[in-house]
């Protein structure tokens, strides 16, 4: 029987410590400069600020405030381009590399190359050298000279075997075929949220503090069309360009679900649906959320909508003046407002979208707003503050509402994970327990995601889960540490992945129309454990392997023989 259920996938972010490196130029997977002296490792330490030092792609073009400047002695610009600092293999090969460069400078490539001390390039050019045993220290980059005008900048670092092919077809191949199995081939998504840095825009100043406050609040900057990130920029640490969004959905043939930066304005949204209208390929459609759980108070979105709702010239006018922004300890009345303000900017991209799209938009964009999956009155709330209907009847303006049915999430805290603790078949009580928690009739996560279609349904519309999959984390620093190696040989176990097909039919029994997995690759930590696999190659990844069971496309089988794990083809 075929499935009703379409499958996308969230993408992972690219970072230069990932082992997703999603570029084949090891420049992109890096992140911008920071001023430095010898042996500095200190990545969010002092950044060379875009404040006229750089140009517009990133690299720094003076380092003093007078254009021509050097230096001090003894410091130069550094960036990473790539580390895992991780047991885990490293995320580049060994072999031959070839650094190209504009401009003029000196170059410097610390830890891992095999390269020539203050080797002093001065010319545009193309030189090779060996990375002969990648390690966890990576790849550093120095600039120690930058002259005025002629400056060094379009640095690549590329492997031998791709460098007749990387600019044509930038993305590591391997991930691109990750993406891609991972996503039904008719109607699945690639979900751009971490890939375009969402959760980062903007920093947040109620946590931040010091010089990188200022550096956060520039690293995604959607105040215009023109200072967003482009794809001249490294990629690694401040969010992916749109282009490169919708290049992998074309790659890949599979729909883009776009994540509107919360801080984008009315004429960026503007020019970011004409540039999907424009080249994602006219087959493929578009979701488009505003933000991600701008609900949720661990994200900077929500101070955002807060300080909206409580600005004087909207509050009084939008949201009756209930909300005096996130100063007042964040009242039921406030959080409203806040949400409120939320839906409202949400309803505002949606216009835009299909206001650019014209007679495409119907079969082309896809308006979807996120809510919290545990409570379906902050649903229906969403649903009308976003001008959807505030009448209960069919709705013209909104094609479904999505949620995040996690399961799992309570089990790293106490009471039960003392409970877990003291449980000589922990692992197994785990998956038990979760089996429960999915499968159950009432209560758990499926009566959640019953009451969400049953409020899709009175609105007419679909309902689709904007991320998905296992929550196992230990809540506060005593449980994270204590709780990790059991988490993590859970998610190693095959009973893992017999969870996720059964995750998987409850939601498509349950209505659910589009399914996003969280997240496409990422390792184990004592914080998170999303990734579907936590590296290529990788032997043991049951939940990777489930979901291409689900979609019917799982061409290897995983078998334990001896206490050793195999993976066996079944079709040779």
């Amino acid at each position: 029987m075929a499935n009703t259920m379409k499958l996308g996938i969230n993408g992972s972010a690219v970072r230069y410590w990932t082992n997703q490196s999603a570029f084949k130029d090891l420049r992109k997977n890096g992140g911008f400069y920071w001023t430095a002296t010898s042996g500095d490792y200190d990545t969010d330490g002092d950044f060379i600020p875009h404040d006229g030092k750089t140009d517009a792609s990133g690299n720094p073009s003076s380092y003093t405030a007078s254009a021509g400047g050097s230096m001090p002695t003894g410091t130069f610009a550094r960036a990473l381009l790539a580390n895992s600092l991780t047991n885990l293999p490293t995320p580049y090969p060994s072999g031959i590399y070839h650094i190209l460069w504009d401009g003029s400078g000196t170059i410097d490539l610390g830890s891992d190359p095999d390269w020539p001390s203050s080797s002093g390039l001065v010319a545009p050019g193309d030189v090779s050298f060996t990375i002969n045993t990648p390690t966890a220290a990576g790849i550093l980059l120095d600039i120690s000279s930058a002259p005025g005008g002629d400056y060094l900048r379009n640095i690549r670092v590329v492997h031998d075997d791709d460098l007749s092919t990387y600019e044509n077809q930038p993305f590591n191949q391997r991930m691109l075929d990750s993406l891609k199995e991972l996503s039904d081939s008719d109607g699945g998504y690639f979900r751009a949220m971490n890939w375009n840095y969402i959760n980062g825009d903007g920093g947040n100043p109620r946590w931040t503090s010091g010089p990188d406050e200022f550096h956060l609040a520039w690293r995604v900057s959607t105040s215009s069309w023109d200072t967003r990130v482009i794809p001249a920029m490294p990629q690694g640490k401040i969010g992916c360009s749109l282009e490169y969004a919708v290049s992998i959905c074309n790659s890949i043939d599979r729909n883009l679900w776009y994540c509107v930066p919360h801080r984008a304005t009315s004429d960026f949204i503007t020019s970011a649906a004409t540039y999907i209208k424009d080249n994602l390929n006219s087959s493929l459609s578009t979701v488009v959320e505003w933000s991600n759980e701008f609900w949720n108070g661990g994200f900077y979105q929500q101070y955002y909508c807060y300080s909206g709702a409580a600005d004087p010239t909207v509050s009084a006018q939008y949201y009756g003046g209930l909300s005096t922004g996130p100063g007042n300890g964040g009242t039921g009345n406030d959080t409203r407002a806040a949400n409120r303000y939320g839906a409202d900017r949400t309803k505002e991209a949606w216009d835009i979208f299909y206001s650019v799209f014209g007679e495409a938009a119907s079969t082309r964009v896809i308006r979807t707003i996120g809510t919290q999956s545990g409570n379906s009155w902050q649903g229906e709330r969403m649903l009308e503050w976003s001008g959807v209907n505030s009448e209960g009847a069919p709705v013209s303006s909104c094609d479904s509402i999505s949620i995040a049915p996690y399961f799992g999430g309570s089990f790293g805290r106490d009471p039960i994970a003392s409970q877990i603790l003291n449980d000589s078949s922990s692992v197994a009580q785990v998956i038990a327990s979760a089996t429960y928690d999915v499968s159950a009739p009432l209560g758990g996560i499926r009566t959640d995601v019953q009451e969400h279609k049953t409020l899709a349904d009175s609105y007419g519309i679909d309902l689709y889960l904007y991320e998905g999959g296992q929550h196992l984390v230990g809540v506060g620093a005593a449980l994270e540490n204590s709780m990790y190696a059991i988490f993590s040989a859970c998610n190693d176990d095959p009973g893992m992945g017999t969870l996720y097909g059964v995750y998987l039919d409850m939601l498509q029994e349950e209505g659910v129309k589009v399914s996003c997995m969280y997240r496409s690759m990422g390792k184990n930590s004592k914080q998170t454990m999303f990734g579907l696999q936590q590296f290529y190659g990788q032997s043991i990844r049951p939940k990777y392997d489930a979901v291409l069971a689900w979609l019917g496309v799982q061409p290897e089988l995983f078998v334990i023989i001896n206490n050793v794990g195999y993976r066996i083809n079944i079709n040779s």
